[in-house]
């Protein structure tokens, strides 16, 4: 995993601007951000980390995705990403974390969440709007209003003027596409009409490294518009959702060659 921008950034002074949430390797921390909450007239909560520079780059990614799906550990995986994290500084850095962890007021509504992610270091800016997570013991009600929200956020103008990327976030191995996915992903495209297909990309989660023929059938059995290559076919990435997995210590010790060859290949996947 290499860092977007030529200036790396000082981890140490990175760990001092967050807290440990788990120990062993590697370690993970939580980075502290400066949180505005809803109200009454903005229905959706804003994190940031850093200050936003007017005279960079700035990059808006949308993710969307069911419960389960591995959305939060993308996120987590882009920030590490920009911080220019490698798997020998043995750390792990997060700024979301599972609805199961967080407050009931937030994990019972539709509350979209928008992290500002400012690194002096970085090239650019990055701003992810976050989704709830969908499709899970709530209503289809729920998932309408979620979908209203963002196009009220959208709509606003007041933190997205350009949308860069809208990740659909599908399990690898998933063969069918659930009617809540359907209607969200339907009602993200709605928002923007056809133009928006272009800046689609599938990520699919949980992967082996193979190629996700189950998944992909199951987008086009769907209809799902989204970018594809020069041979007509879906622009999609693979993650396996393990960088952030602590190590097993005897196993490292009985059988150390295998224990690296696999982090390695899990984090630069």
């Amino acid at each position: 995993m290499a860092s977007l921008g030529q200036k790396m950034c000082n981890i140490d002074e990175i760990i001092n601007q967050s807290s440990v949430i788990g120990s062993g390797t590697p370690v993970r921390y939580r980075l502290k951000l400066r949180a505005d909450h809803p109200d009454e007239y903005r229905k959706y909560r804003k994190l940031t980390f850093g200050e936003r520079n007017k005279d960079k780059p700035h990059k808006t990614f949308v993710m969307v995705g069911e419960t389960g799906a591995g959305k939060t550990t993308l996120i987590n995986t882009m920030v590490n990403y920009i911080l220019g994290v490698q798997r020998k500084n043995k750390v792990w850095f997060e700024i979301t974390d599972d609805q199961s962890d967080q407050s009931a007021a937030y994990s019972q509504t539709s509350i979209i969440t928008v992290y500002g992610f400012y690194l002096r270091e970085s090239p650019i800016d990055l701003t992810i709007i976050d989704t709830p997570g969908y499709g899970d013991t709530r209503s289809i009600e729920i998932d309408k209003e979620i979908a209203m929200s963002f196009s009220s956020l959208i709509k606003s103008g007041e933190e997205v003027h350009e949308i860069d990327a809208v990740c659909l976030v599908i399990k690898a191995t998933q063969n069918r596409l659930s009617d809540r996915q359907i209607y969200i992903f339907d009602a993200v495209q709605s928002l923007f009409g056809r133009d928006i297909a272009e800046n689609i990309v599938l990520l699919f989660t949980h992967s082996s490294g193979t190629h996700p023929k189950d998944a992909l059938t199951a987008v086009k059995e769907a209809e799902i518009k989204c970018a594809v290559n020069n041979k007509n076919q879906p622009v999609f990435f693979l993650f396996d959702n393990c960088q952030a997995q602590a190590s097993d210590e005897k196993y490292d010790e009985q059988y150390p060659e295998e224990h690296e060859q696999a982090l390695e290949q899990s984090w630069n996947r």
